[in-house]
């Protein structure tokens, strides 16, 4: 589909749940700060069909995340709507 076109204008409806354990902070990937920074940037595009959430799983890391993130992950994608706040 064009991404432009004479009287069209693309509608985007899209979420993304970014998760990150709270002991990968220190990781020297930094892939906690890329998270929280491609947050802030997709965030920032302020899209009013693009909702970005960021969680923090305190006291998890790079493995025991996963059960919690997958969990929260399928409550994320059945929510109809985005609930900010």
């Amino acid at each position: 589909m064009p991404t432009t076109m004479a009287g069209y204008t693309p509608v985007l409806s899209s979420r993304l749940l970014i998760g990150m354990g709270e002991q990968e902070a220190n990781h020297p990937s930094q892939m906690s700060q890329k998270a929280k920074q491609m947050h802030a940037r997709l965030s920032a595009l302020g899209h009013p069909g693009l909702f970005v959430e960021y969680r923090e799983y305190r006291d998890e890391f790079h493995i025991s995340v996963l059960p919690v993130l997958i969990s929260q992950a399928i409550r994320f994608a059945a929510r109809k709507k985005a609930v900010r706040g």
